[in-house]
């Protein structure tokens, strides 16, 4: 069939219409899904020492912390508040890190890993909440990013994901480079404008949670590919991933707050469920239409396109 925007969709292609309403903390948290994923992060790393070292009041301190700052989220005058505090926590939070690792006779090189790797989390941390922090004052407002910036921004984010993996895979940008159990992981950012895109800051946590997905539900050894391109007319994100595709009569549930696919249900992850919302919801906020295609026959995959209108003042 052929859509109103000329394009040639191939069979299994659903265009998702908006949400319905959603309470105001589901909002929020939606909008705030980036800092959480890094929370779950943080939650993982702690998980990985009570495993080691068993229970203690310093791991209990350390889930407390996360506990409240995660809750406190779901208000938004109250997350902003702690946002705007993101240094005072990450000191804090690894504080509790040193006194752990200080106190401790067992597994010390496993520990004092595992304290680094904190301190690389809690500065990518305070990075999100920056970003929440600086759209959050003009939420609807179109801003003009570096295309390098941005590529890089992306590369830094597979870079902490594979660190996270300890190992179990790698993560490259070019296909000469790539090894059996390894991703492939190829992102293209183009504009009208050169070396400059506009668009809502807000996709670009879009476009990053989107492909941390993909890479969440493709089995090691796979591709995933990402672009983003600015036209006159348009801003366009698409993300086409070798995963385990959803199945069909289940995408219009999929994009649901908190759903996921039957097919992965009872697969550990440490996301929310909130990804496919968050994209749907952000791109009607901004008038534009959303695509899922997806297979869980041979060959398996998902296919995510949005497309967003540019307004005439896109830098007012």
């Amino acid at each position: 069939m052929r859509s109103e925007l000329g394009l040639l969709w191939l069979e299994g292609t659903m265009e998702i219409p908006p949400l319905d309403s959603l309470p105001e903390d589901k909002v929020t948290f939606i909008d705030m899904h980036s800092v959480l994923n890094i929370l779950n992060v943080l939650q993982l790393e702690i998980l990985q020492a009570e495993e080691r070292l068993g229970e203690s009041e310093q791991l209990q301190d350390l889930q407390k912390q996360l506990w409240d700052l995660t809750d406190a989220l779901g208000d938004r005058e109250r997350g902003i508040a702690l946002l705007s505090d993101h240094a005072a926590f990450s000191a804090r939070f690894l504080a509790g890190m040193d006194g752990l690792v200080a106190s401790t006779d067992e597994d010390i090189p496993a520990m004092i890993a595992a304290r680094e790797n904190v301190a690389k989390i809690l500065s990518i941390l305070e990075i999100r909440a920056v970003e929440y922090l600086e759209r959050s004052h003009e939420p609807a407002r179109w801003k003009e990013h570096s295309i390098d910036t941005l590529a890089q921004n992306y590369q830094q984010v597979f870079a902490a994901i594979e660190q996270n993996a300890k190992g179990a895979y790698r993560i490259v940008h070019n296909v000469a480079a790539k090894e059996p159990g390894g991703y492939l992981i190829n992102v293209n950012i183009s504009s009208v404008r050169g070396a400059v895109i506009q668009m809502p800051p807000v996709f670009q946590d879009v476009f990053r949670d989107l492909m941390a997905n993909a890479r969440k539900y493709t089995p090691p050894g796979g591709q995933i590919d990402g672009g983003i391109h600015e036209s006159e007319n348009e801003l366009r994100l698409v993300v086409e991933d070798a995963g385990c595709g959803i199945p069909e009569e289940e995408i219009a549930e999929v994009v649901k707050y908190g759903r996921r696919g039957s097919n992965v249900s009872n697969r550990a992850t440490m996301g929310g469920g909130f990804g496919l919302t968050k994209a749907v919801y952000f791109t009607h906020r901004f008038g534009g239409r959303i695509w899922i295609t997806s297979r869980t026959d041979e060959p398996t995959g998902t296919k995510i396109n949005i497309r967003i209108p540019v307004p005439a003042t896109a830098d007012a």
